[in-house]
């Protein structure tokens, strides 16, 4: 990889993320599950190859929005509207294999931390806001093709778990990413 895309690489991307359908919420008094909406991710990797071992670190900001609210025991979900931020920097360390007249195949792993940021408005007058820094973990698989001089095209699919948040429960957020990418 490093023969033939260049020592360094920068990755901007964007994309939709998918969080599970339903979000637990364990407050004082109520405990409920929140379900979820597709959300988006804008973000960046810059990185450095050996060969074909890739090291990088990543910027990235993920929006969901939440629907209702079911509570145990309510006849009915209740209304409610709110959302799940996170602002992540983290590092991965990969491995690329390139294919065919341009292609490549790449494979990472990493961790890092996130400032998670929860709000819940329930219809009635109740709000649940938590803001935390929490640490993450992601999976990534991309394939990417040269399409200029030192330009590359990619798609990824990346796993991305971010821990608890106060009342909030852990989530992993399926991130589906297209970007252009330079190399040199």
């Amino acid at each position: 990889m490093e023969k033939e895309r260049g020592s360094y690489f920068i990755q901007p991307f964007i994309g939709i993320a998918m969080a599970p359908s339903d979000l637990a919420y364990k407050g004082i008094t109520r405990e409920g599950s929140i379900s979820t909406e597709v959300g988006h991710i804008l973000g960046a990797s810059f990185g450095k190859r050996w060969d074909n071992l890739e090291g990088e670190i990543h910027f990235g900001y993920v929006n969901s929005n939440y629907g209702e609210v079911t509570f145990p025991g309510a006849p009915s979900a209740t209304p409610a509207d709110g959302q799940l931020e996170v602002f992540q920097i983290g590092t991965r360390l990969g491995y690329g294999i390139p294919f065919g007249e341009g292609g490549w195949f790449r494979v990472a792993g990493g961790f890092g931390f996130a400032s998670r940021r929860d709000v819940l408005n329930l219809d009635s007058s109740d709000s649940y806001i938590s803001s935390e820094t929490v640490f993450t973990y992601d999976l990534l698989l991309g394939l990417g093709y040269e399409v200029g001089l030192g330009l590359d095209a990619f798609l990824a699919y990346r796993l991305l778990g971010v821990s608890e948040n106060g009342n909030f429960d852990s989530v992993a957020l399926h991130l589906f990413q297209l970007g252009l990418g330079a190399n040199f």
